[in-house]
């Protein structure tokens, strides 16, 4: 019998997050960067192949230690923090650095929710779809951007090559630049009955450079007879893979019986 596979930590098949990752990669090419990040399930991206993490302290520390970061290295500076961790400790850090003037991307991943922890709601949480009624609801675009930050992206992950072009013009600016990378969670939207689409299958164009799995490890994958694979139990047609494909050879299923 097999050793059991090692199965490290991984982002979720269509979470938002990895296409935020990839899309702040491909921007900062060519680039010497820095990467501080922050504590939620988007910690998960410092593992390979994303490694889009160098440091983190606490909750809230990735705005903060950006500033410092900012001062003392010629690197540019990426930040990332989620949406729930920006109102806990994410905002007075930001307002020091448009006071000081620093220098850094911060980029704010806000997938709907408290997704770490069982999705408990906070201040930017549409209630209504909770049908909870009573609450206000606290827009994170305002707030940045009532604390001075002067370019302000707001980029849908899942639109690629639009993500990539938002981002190169944040990371490009002189100054402190805010990206809100607006995408729902998927487990969050499963139990809202807001699931994004069919699943994809990798179809016989594809001629195996398996950039799919080597650059986005999305567990949906999985290799068989050395040809890569996609489970659509798993796979929550996120559209991500078959946008990186260079063949196109990732297209989504009729049925969900079809043959994988």
């Amino acid at each position: 019998i097999p050793d059991i596979a090692h199965r490290p930590p991984n982002l979720c098949a269509g979470c938002s997050h990895r296409a935020t990752y990839y899309a702040v990669k491909k921007a900062a090419e060519g680039k010497a960067t820095i990467y501080p990040t922050d504590i939620g399930c988007y910690t998960l991206g410092l593992l390979p192949p994303l490694s889009m993490a160098d440091f983190l302290i606490c909750m809230g520390s990735s705005v903060g230690t950006s500033c410092g970061f900012s001062k003392t290295t010629d690197k540019k500076v990426i930040s990332f923090i989620g949406d729930s961790t920006f109102f806990h400790s994410g905002i007075p850090p930001l307002v020091n650095a448009v006071f000081n003037n620093h220098n850094f991307t911060l980029v704010i991943l806000d997938n709907g929710t408290t997704a770490m922890t069982g999705h408990q709601p906070h201040p930017g949480v549409d209630m209504d779809q909770l049908k909870c009624s009573g609450y206000g609801r606290v827009s994170i675009e305002s707030v940045v951007r009532a604390v001075g930050v002067c370019h302000v992206e707001m980029i849908r992950p899942f639109r690629v090559k639009k993500s990539i072009e938002a981002v190169r013009k944040a990371i490009d600016f002189e100054g402190v630049s805010v990206i809100i990378a607006e995408e729902i969670c998927p487990l969050y939207a499963k139990g809202l009955k807001k699931l994004m689409g069919k699943p994809f299958y990798v179809s016989e164009k594809c001629k195996n450079h398996k950039d799919c799995i080597n650059e986005l490890a999305c567990p949906a994958f999985f290799i068989e007879n050395e040809k890569v694979k996609i489970d659509p139990d798993t796979c929550v047609g996120c559209t991500l893979c078959a946008q990186i494909c260079p063949e196109h050879a990732i297209l989504p299923l009729k049925e969900k019986s079809t043959d994988r």
